[in-house]
């Protein structure tokens, strides 16, 4: 038997409750194009996408199957394959809910962890701010969670705009207490603030790129963005205003 494993295709949108909005899940097409291309492959097992295929698909060209799961450890994916002269003859496959509230811990493994969390505990679990409302990250539109974070750096760096990718955000900020730890889990990567000089039309440029959603929407501070997602990629931007006022192409 061959297993592949993989991790391609678009970006995962990263959000909490992507499992349960259509319209921002990605697809599977690079898997399928590498299942029809490289023979002899029985199973391949896609990432990155955070596709949730709730049964099989089955390569028409090859018979090779396709499975992958959602993000966030939502869904454990089951695959039992039936062989017979080392050859697949049947399968059965599904992914099966995580009720991670519901569920107690292993306690070998939570041995494991208590020295660690111990450890961690003083460092991480430090509050540092409070939050009178979940702050959370929308991949395809604007969201609370990424305009606080470029407000913050707008304010920290005094520039005109703050601008950050919606993929570095990688978790919600909870509301109440807000520790240390959930800093880290909204911004695990160590990330400089960077000022730069930008004209108009660059800044046009770069809308215009989130507006795409292939890599999700930029998040933005300082910006007022009016844009349309029915009109083709590249033309969707209606206007934009800086401070107020229409950008110019030209003006830096």
């Amino acid at each position: 038997m061959i297993v592949v494993l993989v991790h391609q295709g678009k970006t995962g949108p990263m959000q909490t409750d992507a499992e349960a909005r259509p319209e921002v899940q990605r697809d599977f097409e690079e898997d399928i194009r590498l299942a029809g291309g490289v023979a002899g492959i029985d199973v391949l097992v896609g990432g990155h996408a955070h596709r949730g295929i709730e049964k099989p698909f089955v390569h028409p060209r090859t018979g090779t199957l396709i499975v992958q799961t959602y993000g966030y450890g939502t869904r454990v994916g089951y695959l039992k394959l039936r062989l017979q002269g080392g050859k697949r003859v049947g399968y059965e496959g599904e992914l099966l809910k995580v009720w991670s509230d519901q569920l107690p811990p292993d306690p070998r493994v939570e041995a494991r962890l208590l020295p660690y969390r111990r450890q961690a505990s003083p460092i991480i679990g430090e509050v540092v701010g409070i939050s009178e409302a979940r702050l959370v990250r929308e991949y395809n539109a604007e969201s609370s969670l990424g305009s606080f974070v470029t407000d913050v750096m707008r304010e920290r760096s005094g520039a005109e705009v703050a601008l950050t990718n919606a993929g570095g955000l990688r978790a919600d900020l909870p509301e109440g207490a807000i520790t240390k730890g959930d800093v880290l889990d909204a911004l695990p990567f160590v990330n400089n603030l960077v000022t730069v000089e930008m004209t108009g039309a660059q800044l046009r440029e770069v809308v215009e790129q989130g507006l795409t959603l292939e890599r999700g929407m930029i998040q933005a501070s300082g910006l007022k963005v009016v844009y349309d997602l029915t009109r083709p990629a590249g033309k969707r931007l209606a206007s934009l205003a800086v401070g107020g006022r229409p950008v110019e192409d030209a003006r830096v």
